[in-house]
């Protein structure tokens, strides 16, 4: 039997190599085996998403298949499929600077902003309030 890392692997080649008459239609009906290792995945670190549902798995896959395409030097266009619409580039774990930040951020209670923010004196208030400023307004004037 075999995974869906390892189908995943073989159907960029089929769609890379052998230019298949409907790679949408082939995405379509194998999606679910293409997939069946990626409902774990997003149930772990960084997504932590507990009950997934079946269109961000899809989704996911599509995502990985892509940079496997990407990897051959082709693009999803060219290969006659779908994006990921998920904007998982983000998550990528070959970077783990922003791995580590992400699962920092989970670690964090939800409260955790108010409670350090009422922590701060007057002068680390007025740096925090004029950097925050400028970060949201993308115009940076410290004094």
């Amino acid at each position: 039997m075999q995974t869906g890392r390892q189908l995943r692997k073989l159907f960029v080649l089929i769609v890379t190599a052998c230019a298949p008459g409907d790679a949408t239609q082939l995405w379509l009906d194998f999606q679910e085996r293409l997939c069946d290792d990626l409902r774990h995945e997003l149930q772990r670190q960084p997504w932590r998403l507990e009950n997934p549902p079946e269109e961000r798995v899809y989704d996911f896959g599509l995502y990985l298949i892509e940079r496997l395409v990407e990897d051959a030097g082709l693009t999803m266009q060219r290969v006659n499929l779908p994006r990921s619409i998920g904007h998982l580039e983000q998550y990528n774990p070959q970077n783990p600077l922003i791995m580590e930040q992400l699962q920092l951020q989970n670690d964090q209670p939800p409260d955790a902003v108010e409670l350090h923010h009422n922590q701060l004196n007057n002068e680390q208030l007025a740096a925090f309030d004029n950097i925050y400023h400028s970060v949201g307004t993308k115009v940076a004037h410290f004094s």
